[in-house]
């Protein structure tokens, strides 16, 4: 029986997906499922995907846009709890077993937000000044399957960027924390390529939350108490 599903989208970064695939096995001992989708990548992604026994592999002839990719790989995630992550991420220590063991103890928890290190700064989380208080927001994250469900997942109105952003907004507005892992991290190595450089449709976003989000900043590790 599948307890997480992983999902991401991907586009010609076979050797980033192949590191984080690598650390996956290295450090989930949860039964899991990796759900990928696909833009078209040519540089033997695809072909890789199609070999791995523990992926879900979905292939577009084409980029459709981050949020669009996510949402159909959310679609066919199986687990109680379901990870999104970027495929130039590296896991570290048993990060997404800490954050099910977060959900498994607190009922009260939608989702758990996983620190990051770009570059070698510490783990760092991201907040947002919302309506008045702070709120916490998963760049990336774990969360229960049935309240993605409920909620529709990444905000279809959107492109590009903004889907982790929009997901943790509604979480919170739902009634459920969106809680800080503390003593664990993962790598994200910020690849700066086409992927990134795009940012069609952003604006939605923005527009969509106008005159609620007044500022963002970081947090080390998540050592924070606002949530």
């Amino acid at each position: 029986m599948v307890e997480l599903s992983i999902v991401l989208g991907t586009y010609n970064r076979y050797g980033h997906l192949a590191a984080l695939m690598d650390s996956i096995r290295e450090t989930v001992t949860r039964p899991y499922e990796v759900v990928v989708a696909d833009g078209g990548s040519t540089d033997g992604t695809r072909e890789y995907l199609v070999a791995q026994p523990d992926v879900v592999f979905i292939g577009e002839r084409a980029l459709h846009g981050a949020v669009n990719a996510y949402n159909k790989a959310f679609g066919l995630a199986r687990g109680r709890y379901v990870a999104h992550l970027n495929d130039d991420c590296r896991l570290l220590g048993g990060c997404l077993d800490a954050a099910c063991a977060l959900l498994d103890a607190d009922e009260r928890i939608g989702q758990v937000a996983l620190p990051f290190i770009d570059g070698q700064g510490p783990p760092q989380v991201n907040y947002v000044h919302m309506d008045g208080i702070n709120v916490l927001y998963a760049n990336f994250g774990v969360l229960r399957r049935e309240v993605g469900n409920a909620l529709g997942w990444w905000g279809d109105y959107l492109h590009t960027y903004g889907g982790d952003c929009e997901l943790s907004f509604r979480i919170w507005e739902a009634g459920y924390r969106v809680a800080a892992l503390k003593g664990y991290a993962l790598h994200h190595y910020r690849e700066q390529d086409e992927l990134r450089r795009e940012n069609v449709e952003s604006r939605h976003f923005l527009d969509r939350w106008a005159g609620r989000v007044s500022r963002k900043w970081t947090t080390n590790d998540g050592h924070t108490t606002t949530d």
